[in-house]
């Protein structure tokens, strides 16, 4: 049986705690994006602790450290903020996740995400251009919409 964390296992994780989210926060459906979000990572964050497999990592907001100090530059000299991040704060070698979520007052989809979030996602994935100073990549990049 192999007990690595997949990205099947994340995005189960993702999703179930979306679906935690709309179930049980169902009054903040006119709440501004930021608030959502801080509600969405509560619901990961139960998830991760309750995932064996998930020991030791951090979920977090908007993390801006590279072990116990500051990052220095993140894209274009400009420091790197992820909605979501599922990571293990001093090891640079366990970021595990890295996500940007969209809430949209339209009923109407959007095609994917937009170009700043997908560059974003994929600048932490190492996917395109140089990771900021002293991180590793994450193993997953989402951009929830």
């Amino acid at each position: 049986m192999s007990h690595a964390l997949t990205f099947g296992h994340l995005h189960g994780l993702v999703e179930e705690a979306l679906s935690a989210h709309f179930r049980e926060d169902d009054t903040m459906g006119t709440a501004n994006e930021r608030a959502r979000v801080a509600r969405i990572l509560v619901h990961v964050d139960r998830h991760v602790y309750s995932c064996w497999v998930c020991q030791g990592l951090d979920v977090d907001s908007e993390y801006s450290r590279v072990g116990t100090g500051l990052m220095n530059k993140g894209i274009s000299g400009r420091q790197v903020f992820p909605d979501l991040l599922i990571h293990m704060r001093t090891v640079q070698t366990r970021n595990v996740l890295a996500a940007e979520v969209k809430l949209r007052k339209s009923s109407r989809p959007r095609s994917g995400p937009d170009r700043k979030d997908r560059h974003k996602i994929d600048t932490m994935t190492g996917q395109i251009g140089g990771l900021p100073d002293g991180i590793g990549p994450y193993s997953v990049g989402l951009c929830l919409n």
